[in-house]
């Protein structure tokens, strides 16, 4: 598990597990899921029930907005930061693995994978909003998205 974004004390944030993008919604910010597992949402120890994308879900990422609607009614709304290595992640696999459970915070969600708290669900994923040439790698190794012209303004390439 690599954190992408350190999430803030009840926002939803960015991780891989195991090499797949997730999204880790803390309880605070939990998709409004109406009943978990009635849902699709299945619990940590039942891989075989979570493993594969559900398609009574789906969940669009546009730059960094997130959607996640469950037979076309809006479940979960919200900024989503990402890194680019997340995105390019998300695009290979065109699902994304959504975790809520016990946990309030980043520092919390450790605990909750060891005490299997967990519930999760793979949802479809598109993408859409800002392409993959919009981002630029930094001396420092790391990615950030690079700055849009203005509007009304043209840019010219050295």
């Amino acid at each position: 598990m690599e954190t992408i974004t350190a999430g803030v004390t009840g926002q939803a944030w960015s991780e891989f597990v195991a090499g797949r993008p997730a999204v880790l919604y803390p309880k605070a910010a939990a998709p409004d899921t109406g009943g978990l597992l009635t849902d699709g949402w299945s619990q940590q120890n039942d891989f075989q029930s979570w493993a594969r994308p559900n398609p009574d879900w789906t969940a669009v990422l546009d730059e960094h907005r997130l959607r996640v609607t469950r037979l076309g009614e809006l479940r979960f709304e919200g900024e989503l930061p990402v890194s680019w290595e997340w995105r390019r992640a998300a695009r290979t696999h065109l699902a994304a693995l959504n975790t809520t459970g016990a946990f309030t915070c980043p520092a919390e969600f450790r605990t909750a994978v060891r005490t299997r708290a967990l519930f999760l669900l793979v949802t479809p994923l598109r993408l859409t909003g800002c392409p993959t040439g919009a981002w630029r790698r930094q001396k420092n190794g790391t990615t950030v998205a690079a700055a849009r012209p203005l509007e009304g303004f043209s840019v010219q390439r050295a």
